[in-house]
């Protein structure tokens, strides 16, 4: 059979194919036939609803509006979303308003157990002033002592803690400059505890604590006065520091204060006995805290100081004026002129301030004084050059001696070279530079 010369205008299929060549395909399932969806809305309702009695038509349509939010802004904006409550631990501290219960806070115990995914203990009390975050604040602190919580208040500033301390039975630390309680920044505090008891490993990384915040400390007092601190100061004060506290010869207790005494050595902190007892004992060779300058109220505390300022100006400017008075009758009248007494000096000021530059003056010397314009322009000269000369006087005390400057209570320039001078510095040389000093530099230049 010869397909030469047919034309298939529309092709042939597979079935069409295998048929030519005597095959029949199977034939095909029909296709099950698809249900039609039924429509729940097969009446449409208005805007203003469904007509009828009792089917809720409105003359006006409702006005519902519209908001378009992620799915992360929805539960905080949708009100109908509420989390589970938190559990009743801690201190009671107010109502729940989503659930109506007690709502109870103990942000540590969140942490602990991990409730609600916290991971951090720390809270913050925000709001309008005058809304009662200071009261919010002592209330949670005084219900949850109830737990066994303990209260540190760092800083009152608006001495409102004291009252609630005192209430405790617990005496508040005032510490300030003039005070009596002093905060020492070179304390161990309770790192320093059980030192002999402690094994190798835990007494090298404390000694690492201490001494990088003793360090940091004076990184930072040295830098407040302008003075550089490079890497070989920060080495040689590291340094001074370990020997100073015992820890550079191996002492198991260091000291707080460089050791003092017969048969100590100052660079090993502790004599021969100490090393063989495990101990360092010592007295400071720095001026005690008893023996410096204390100043049970300073210089610009107080209603005293500003009461002696205005006096002392009103003085000044009392005497410039009276000076004024003289020289305007020195030069324009007919002599120098100046009150006899106290009582005549304020007859004479309260003269120039009612305008009669000759009261209070006797019959002699009133007639001396010169006019009221020569009068009034030498005062006005004189008050400005006292104004000016006061000026300049406070300006270089409060340059070169500033009231309540610390320097009263710090160490003498004897106290400073031994710990710090040259003599130090030489003494740890082979520490601080040992390419120069070291005991290998030694042989190499030998």
């Amino acid at each position: 059979m010869s397909f030469r010369g047919q034309k298939h205008r529309n092709g042939r299929g597979v079935a069409q194919l295998v048929a030519d060549f005597g095959h029949q395909l199977p034939p095909l399932a029909p296709a099950p036939a698809r249900a039609k969806d039924v429509d729940p809305f097969q009446v449409m309702v208005g805007r203003h609803g469904r007509s009828g009695r009792a089917c809720g038509w409105a003359p006006v349509p409702a006005p519902v509006a519209a908001y378009r939010m992620t799915s992360e802004q929805v539960g905080g904006v949708w009100p109908l979303i509420a989390g589970d409550g938190l559990p009743s631990t801690g201190a009671q501290m107010g109502i729940d308003f989503l659930s109506g219960g007690a709502f109870h806070v103990d942000p540590i115990a969140w942490t602990l157990q991990g409730t609600a995914g916290v991971t951090n203990p720390n809270i913050m009390f925000l709001g309008a002033p005058g809304r009662g975050k200071s009261g919010a604040v002592k209330m949670f602190c005084l219900r949850m002592m109830a737990f066994g919580y303990r209260t540190l208040i760092l800083g009152d500033v608006k001495d409102e803690y004291e009252p609630l301390c005192r209430a405790l039975g617990v005496e508040p630390h005032a510490v300030g400059h003039g005070l009596p309680a002093r905060i020492n920044p070179l304390d161990f505090g309770p790192l320093g505890s059980d030192w002999t008891a402690l094994p190798r490993a835990e007494a090298q990384r404390r000694a690492a604590m201490v001494f990088s915040r003793w360090l940091l400390l004076v990184r930072g007092l040295v830098g407040s006065q302008h003075v550089p601190f490079d890497p070989s100061a920060e080495t040689a004060v590291g340094q001074v520091i370990r020997d100073l506290t015992g820890y550079a010869s191996g002492a198991d207790r260091m000291a707080e204060r460089p050791p003092n005494g017969p048969g100590r050595s100052p660079t090993s902190g502790a004599s021969a006995d100490d090393r063989g007892s495990g101990e360092v004992h010592g007295a400071s060779t720095m001026t005690a805290p008893q023996q410096r300058h204390r100043d049970p109220q300073s210089i610009g505390q107080g209603w005293e100081t500003a009461v002696a300022i205005l006096g002392s100006a009103l003085l000044v400017l009392g005497l410039a004026a009276l000076c004024g008075l003289g020289v305007a009758s020195a030069l324009f009248g007919r002599g120098w002129v100046w009150p006899s007494g106290t009582d005549a000096m304020g007859h004479v000021i309260g003269g120039l301030l009612t305008g009669r530059p000759g009261q209070g003056f006797g019959d002699r010397q009133a007639t001396l004084v010169a006019g009221p314009v020569a009068v009034y322009l030498c005062v006005a000269v004189c008050e400005l050059a006292a104004i000016a000369a006061s000026i300049t006087g406070a300006v270089l005390v409060t340059r070169y001696r500033r009231p309540g400057d610390a320097r009263g209570g710090m160490a003498t320039r004897s106290e400073a070279e031994q710990v710090l001078g040259i003599s130090r510095l030489r003494a740890a040389r082979a520490i601080i530079r040992p390419d120069l000093h070291g005991a290998k530099a030694s042989k190499g230049s030998g």
